[in-house]
């Protein structure tokens, strides 16, 4: 399957703003189930400096810099993508640890999530959970 994407964020200031460093993520991936056709990103406006990396968990990032202030920000991104995926069950997760609650990451994934897992504990978060849970045993026992 063939995708046209195009992203536009616009952003108005009430007073002139200067824009710290902003860092984009909104270029597919490119791995051996898809490939990019073509990929534009644009600001406005421009950019002093631009760098396009991936990041620790593989995500394709532009981070900008800019000079003085603005009163509008915009980013535009377009994207030609051809998908192979043909699977429509492809989100089954096919590692038993992932269908238990809670998840037991293996040490390598606990290493990278370790931002996300070790959350503050909060009344309304153990409420959330345990009424996942409620639900599950009351669907698959």
């Amino acid at each position: 399957m063939r995708f046209q994407i195009e992203h536009n964020l616009s952003y108005k200031y009430s007073t002139p703003a200067v824009l710290d460093e902003q860092t984009i993520r909104l270029k597919p991936r490119l791995d051996t189930r898809q490939i990019i056709n073509r990929f534009k990103l644009d600001f406005s406006p421009q950019p002093s400096f631009q760098t396009h990396y991936l990041d620790c968990e593989n995500n394709a990032c532009t981070t900008a810099w800019f000079h003085g202030s603005t009163e509008t920000f915009r980013i535009s991104a377009f994207c030609d993508v051809e998908t192979f995926d043909c699977n429509p069950f492809d989100f089954v997760l096919a590692e038993p640890q992932m269908n238990t609650l809670p998840v037991a990451y293996s040490e390598p994934a606990r290493k990278l999530l370790s931002a996300y897992i070790h959350i503050e504990q909060s009344k309304i978060l153990e409420d959330f959970v345990k009424s996942i849970l409620t639900q599950k045993r009351q669907y698959w026992g």
